[in-house]
């Protein structure tokens, strides 16, 4: 749900979230362990405007918790100059 992005891993959601929308936030932790979906990626906290403080925390830890972890093995990037060539 985007919708409760952006309060969803604050210290309590379901107050946080009022503010914002009518919508009511699951509890993520109950939804990772039930169904153990991948679909559940949370992009928002590490997108701009994104999360901070311990609402970032939160969220780096309830992406762990989903058990995945990735490795960027090798990386190609071209150089430009300030006129864009």
């Amino acid at each position: 749900m985007p919708e409760v992005w952006p309060c969803l891993f604050a210290s309590d959601p379901v107050t946080a979230c009022k503010a914002i929308t009518p919508m009511v936030p699951l509890n993520w932790t109950e939804c990772v362990q039930l169904t153990h979906s991948s679909w559940q990626w949370y992009s928002y906290a590490f997108q701009y405007p994104g999360l901070n403080g311990s609402d970032y925390d939160r969220a780096i830890n309830a992406s762990i918790m989903q058990g995945y972890s990735f490795f960027v093995s090798q990386i190609t990037a071209k150089e430009i100059t300030c006129s864009g060539t």
